[in-house]
């Protein structure tokens, strides 16, 4: 008996050939930022940072169970400045007459 002998691979045009017409650039990974763009991010960047920070601190002071404590947790660990903002107004709207009702009975 004959081994049997493989048939050839068929031939396919080289790659050149088939998509020579076509160009394609790569991009580069990394986005140019316009100056006056970066200086907008780093500013917010502070500002979101400076809000954290703040946030962190009156967390501390709040119930654990106090429902503000939990949203103003959420704003913090999902660095939303939005609700950040919102919820820091709405706790200084109540701590400030606060303060002002302690001052006056102690002062």
């Amino acid at each position: 008996m004959v081994p049997a002998s493989k048939p050839p691979p068929p031939i396919r045009p080289p790659f050149d050939s088939e998509f020579g017409r076509e160009a394609s650039a790569v991009r580069s990974t990394r986005a140019e930022v316009p100056p006056s763009a970066a200086g907008r991010i780093g500013a917010r960047t502070a500002r979101i940072d400076q809000l954290v920070h703040l946030a962190t601190t009156l967390l501390g002071r709040l119930a654990p169970l106090d429902p503000r404590a939990r949203l103003l947790a959420s704003a913090v660990m999902r660095r939303d400045e939005v609700l950040l903002e919102a919820v820091l107004s709405k706790l200084d709207a109540e701590l400030v007459p606060l303060a002002g009702a302690g001052r006056g009975k102690g002062g």
